[in-house]
């Protein structure tokens, strides 16, 4: 059963991370998880519209992780000190 579990776990997050990349309609992504079977059994309509809504309520958070990937807060905070002075003592 643990097995099943992890292949249908695997199946979902390649869909909804594949249906964010390509922009999928809400729909498309109901539909494409339907799809999903567990033990030669589709996905129940309220499980498929649950895990919908968890992935959903993520996005902001992976947004919030992108913008931030290679973002160093000490190298900003230098580059800013650094150019300020250079900007404030321009004309002294």
């Amino acid at each position: 059963m643990i097995k099943e579990l992890l292949k249908v776990q695997k199946e979902v997050n390649r869909v909804l991370r594949k249906a964010e990349q390509e922009d999928d309609s809400f729909e498309g992504i109901v539909d494409k998880l339907g799809m999903v079977r567990m033990y030669d059994v589709g996905l129940p309509m309220h499980m498929v519209l649950g895990i919908v809504e968890e992935f959903v309520k993520d996005v902001e958070e992976r947004e919030r992780i992108k913008a931030l990937a290679g973002f160093d807060e000490e190298h900003t905070q230098n580059l800013y000190d650094t150019v300020s002075v250079k900007w404030n003592s321009r004309n002294n």
